[in-house]
């Protein structure tokens, strides 16, 4: 599958982000994010301490990190949250998900493997409930292959959706969600996709709409992290379009999905444009990726 936007939609073979084999996946995980976080190495110790747990999705394997230890945890931007050990619920409600992408959305699912080896079940510590909000679903660039759920990922998509019901459905989007971005992220690494000069500090910002009453980091968007979510939205909308043809969908998460398709196409179709206006800030293969973008999201029909 490829993705619309980006270059490469796969690892390139001997590239930073091949890692090894399975057996090495959590080492070899591990010695990018020590890189990629300018640190020497990652001590053995501490890589011994990391706890995981395998879960199966019929031939596939993905891990569920139970601990990491403190001083790797804060380096990441997510030290208001804690992990939460994943009990059987939670298990079951991860296969679940993923089974479902991989037997609806192939092509996501491949998507999924390609770029997602560990899911760490998260929680806002009970200290931070007035001082911060408890994310939905993170992932980091600095840390390839893992990204970040709470038990929200269960209701809440993109822009705005919350559901009143848990669904597996929505847990699934949201696992593709990150993959997605983690493929943005190599992409951006690897590839010239922004011009030298750029940098997310200093450059223009883009004001979004739907976003209007959150705190000015989140209503004022960087070039790359509006560049991040067209590449995203755009892939949800595949994946929420499938929803609506799935014959064994309840009547209340077709209409969930229905408005989240109309909710979606509208920020899609904002940023798309929002990144032409600020073209100047990317390379002409860079270029070339957000005139892809723009058209294949203008000729989406709801």
């Amino acid at each position: 599958m490829s993705i619309t936007g980006l270059l490469d939609s796969t690892i390139p073979k001997n590239s930073f982000f091949d890692i090894p084999s399975h057996n090495e996946t959590r080492r070899g995980a591990l010695s990018l994010f020590s890189q990629l976080s300018s640190l020497d190495e990652i001590l053995e110790k501490q890589l011994e301490e990391i706890r995981i747990t395998e879960i199966k999705v019929k031939d596939n394997a993905f891990f569920c990190m139970e601990y990491i230890p403190q001083d790797l945890w804060d380096l990441l931007p997510i030290k208001s949250h804690e992990i939460v050990v994943p009990d059987n619920e939670v298990v079951e409600c991860l296969v679940k998900s993923l089974m479902h992408l991989q037997e609806t959305f192939e092509s996501g699912f491949i998507i999924v493997k390609e770029f997602v080896k560990y899911i760490v079940w998260t929680r806002l510590k009970a200290k931070n409930v007035m001082l911060d909000t408890q994310i939905t679903s993170s992932s980091f660039p600095k840390m390839p292959f893992v990204i970040f759920v709470s038990d929200k990922a269960n209701y809440h998509i993109p822009p705005n959706n919350i559901s009143k019901e848990k669904s597996f459905r929505i847990l699934a989007e949201n696992i593709y969600h990150e993959a997605v971005h983690q493929a943005v992220n190599m992409n951006i690494l690897l590839n010239d996709i922004f011009i030298e000069e750029f940098t997310s500090a200093t450059s223009e910002k883009i004001e979004i709409p739907w976003r209007n009453l959150s705190v000015k980091r989140n209503q004022f968007w960087e070039v790359d992290r509006a560049y991040h979510a067209t590449v995203v939205y755009y892939q949800l909308l595949k994946y929420r379009f499938t929803q609506l043809q799935d014959n064994n969908i309840s009547e209340q998460e077709r209409a969930f999905f229905h408005s989240a398709i109309q909710s979606g196409l509208e920020s899609a179709l904002f940023l798309s444009k929002a990144l032409l206006d600020k073209r100047k800030y990317f390379t002409e293969v860079g270029e070339c990726k957000i005139n892809e973008l723009f058209n294949a999201i203008n000729q989406v029909k709801l």
